[in-house]
């Protein structure tokens, strides 16, 4: 096997044009005490398609999973993406993701973070019981969402920038 990475359990290293990851559980537990989540997330994609199907992605330090980049691309299916001490999914500029069956709940911060320039997914998912927002579109960013329940969080269900489009 490959040695981990130090920021993250896995990485999708750069030219990496796609990566399927069917039925495990990953689980990053580095411990830190206090202040805001680390930068070292379950999953790091930078570039590449990260393909998740009948997963379990689990944080107990930072977030659960980050894109960024361009050519940054996520897509889970029957996936659950649990207890993150960040948001469950993190999108940074330009970056991807569809999630059909997925479940994103329990994350100290918002179920997901789709900053700015941004497109998503959501087909029969469940974003559920976060700390914060559980869908937040940031600046210029698109979503599309079908079948999905928001509910539960301690915020916003859904937040769209005025600069956003969507269909819900």
């Amino acid at each position: 096997g490959q040695p981990v990475a130090d920021d993250s359990v896995f990485e999708d290293k750069v030219g990496t044009d796609e990566v399927s990851i069917v039925s495990v559980t990953i689980a990053s537990i580095t411990t830190e005490v206090g202040g805001p989540p680390s930068e070292r997330p379950t999953i790091l994609i930078r570039s590449g398609h990260l393909r998740l199907e009948k997963c379990e992605i689990r944080c107990e330090n930072g977030h659960g999973i980050v894109l960024e980049g361009e050519t940054a691309e996520l897509t889970t299916r029957a996936s659950r993406i649990i207890q993150a001490k960040g948001s469950g999914v993190v999108l940074r500029t330009r970056a991807q993701a569809t999630l059909a069956s997925t479940s994103i709940v329990k994350s100290k911060e918002s179920g997901i973070d789709g900053q700015g320039y941004t497109s998503l997914r959501l087909m029969d998912c469940d974003i559920s019981n976060n700390q914060r927002t559980g869908v937040q579109v940031g600046f210029k960013s698109q979503l599309i969402a079908y079948h999905t329940i928001m509910s539960g969080n301690h915020f916003e269900g859904l937040w769209m920038n005025d600069k956003s489009t969507g269909t819900v």
